[in-house]
């Protein structure tokens, strides 16, 4: 069984090839965009290369990030994916994108802790969810908040430790720290690379078994309409 892994929404771009070696997940190649090398490539010369290297002409399924992230690279990824699932006949899977870093914040921390995902809005904001690490699963609530009013979400202040996961985890970090916050050490999203890929393609496991209706529907988030910006629209 080969899986083929795409992670395209925020500020890198992953791909992985996986495959179920003694009823065990195992990682077969990989390519990211924010190696030397590969430093700004597009999701499809990614792919297109990963897919070369290892000969891959059969796939069980892609499992896809959905989002939330940036607007741009979540319908480049899907399109790409959509043209790459009927030359190659495999299903694509849909992933929530921040189900796939709650699943890496459990594995990277089993403390009882906050967990804060902050990723890019790509337009001056964050998608941020405030996550207890210590739940079975993702409780899918996602808001879109300006960075520096993160300090002051529901619930933060209820958590003696934090962990930040996401594109924007270094700028969230800082502010925390300056507002009194204990958070635990940084990490980086090229710190949680083959962690990523693999959560994507062992929720898009479970999925398969669960439920045969797929997702492919972007998820895209937006900030209320108030009448500021309908006046502006």
């Amino acid at each position: 069984m080969n899986f083929l892994a795409i992670d395209s929404t925020g500020h890198f771009s992953s791909v992985g090839i996986f495959e179920i070696s003694n009823k065990k997940l195992v990682l077969k190649d990989s390519n990211f965009n924010f190696l030397i090398e590969n430093n700004n490539k597009p999701i499809d010369k990614l792919i297109s290369q990963t897919i070369h290297t290892n000969q891959i002409e059969n796939l069980d399924f892609i499992a896809v990030s959905l989002g939330p992230g940036s607007f741009t690279k979540i319908r480049a990824s899907l399109a790409f994916t959509q043209g790459l699932s009927f030359g190659l006949k495999a299903p694509i899977i849909g992933v929530n994108g921040f189900q796939k870093l709650f699943e890496v914040g459990k594995s990277l921390n089993k403390k009882n802790t906050g967990l804060l995902i902050a990723c890019d809005t790509f337009r001056k904001s964050a998608f941020v969810s405030l996550q207890n690490i210590r739940n079975k699963s993702f409780d899918n609530k996602i808001e879109i908040s300006s960075v520096d009013e993160i300090k002051n979400m529901k619930d933060i202040k209820t958590y003696s430790n934090i962990t930040v996961l996401g594109d924007l985890s270094s700028q969230v970090n800082k502010l925390l720290i300056n507002n009194g916050f204990k958070v635990y050490e940084e990490v980086q999203t090229y710190g949680y690379k083959e962690i990523g890929l693999t959560a994507l393609v062992s929720i898009a496991l479970k999925i398969k078994k669960n439920n045969d209706n797929f997702n492919q529907d972007p998820i895209y988030i937006s900030a209320p309409l108030t009448n500021e910006r309908k006046n502006k629209i």
